[in-house]
């Protein structure tokens, strides 16, 4: 049995993950096993993995989505952790041996998550880093509502959290990851490590995603997560209305930039930037975006293109 299982799951990477794989097996700690998840993919993929077939687990299935992907995964691992990489990034060379020694020296810690660094599609690196800041580098509950889930880049879980919580929440194609953080803060206490261990890389199919299904599927899980722990969000409504209301700014955000002088599409991103006022009025850019979409809307259109191309 290895000590960790790392699960990288993969759709149409055939271009990346000879590179995500040489990260893993170049790791200073080596009790490991390797679980491809191969969700479908449609490229060379499979063409791609032949050499590496007699060190991994390869699994094909049909396409089902990411969290569908990482299920299987941990369906077929062994390990006592299990870490996730995505088939487009990297990990640095102590990335394994560094987490493991967070989690020696925070034995009731079941989640340790890491910081990244941003990597051009080339490969070449940048000076931004992403993940938590502060000098408390542990998560809770509340933290992650108020905006920390997305600083838990590509964590290590022990494996029996997910048998204790079930899998990722398959019905939800966007943000699946930070649901599972959340449902996992009730169980664990949950740390992170300062050094930027992960190599995100930064391309046009992933800045290019679909933000508005994300924040969609955000508020679907804040909406879950009420009904789950109605005693949390009596306990803690500053919290979870900030989260609300954020996620609803998003929405209409990225609804305003999608508009494009859709009648219907412009309502419902003044309906999301209204409901975040009434939800949470204490975001000053809800007002502002709300006024732009009277103003002019086809000018934040402009503004976000061209925010976005910096991104790349």
């Amino acid at each position: 049995m290895p000590k960790v299982s790392v699960i990288i799951p993969t759709y149409n990477r055939a271009h990346y993950i000879t590179q995500a794989l040489e990260s893993v097996f170049a790791q200073t700690f080596r009790d490991f096993e390797v679980v491809v998840v191969d969700d479908g993919s449609t490229d060379n993929t499979k063409e791609a993995l032949s050499t590496y077939m007699e060190s991994i687990r390869y699994i094909r299935q049909e396409n089902r989505g990411e969290a569908a992907a990482r299920n299987s995964g941990i369906r077929a691992s062994t390990g006592e952790w299990v870490a996730f990489l995505d088939s487009d990034d990297m990990w640095e060379p102590q990335t394994l041996e560094t987490l493991i020694e967070a989690s020696r020296v925070n034995p009731d810690a079941g989640l340790i998550a890491m910081r990244a660094r941003a990597i051009r599609s080339d490969g070449s690196r940048t000076n931004r880093t992403f993940g938590k800041k502060k000098v408390d580098l542990s998560f809770t509950t509340k933290s992650l509502l108020w905006g920390e889930s997305g600083a838990i880049m590509m964590p290590m879980v022990r494996r029996h959290l997910f048998e204790k919580v079930g899998g990722f929440d398959e019905s939800i194609p966007s943000a699946a990851d930070c649901d599972m953080w959340l449902r996992l803060s009730f169980h664990t206490r949950m740390v992170g490590v300062p050094e930027p261990l992960l190599l995100c890389r930064i391309h046009g199919e992933n800045v290019s995603g679909d933000r508005s299904l994300n924040a969609r599927m955000w508020i679907r899980i804040l909406e879950k997560f009420s009904a789950e722990h109605p005693e949390f969000v009596r306990s803690h409504p500053w919290f979870f209305r900030r989260a609300m209301g954020k996620e609803s700014i998003r929405l209409g955000r990225e609804l305003l930039a999608l508009s494009s002088g859709n009648a219907a599409t412009l309502r419902e991103a003044r309906c999301y930037l209204l409901r975040s006022i009434a939800t949470f009025p204490f975001f000053l850019r809800a007002y502002v975006y709300l006024l732009w979409s009277y103003i002019f809307p086809e000018s934040y259109e402009r503004w976000r293109k061209w925010e976005r191309s910096r991104r790349v």
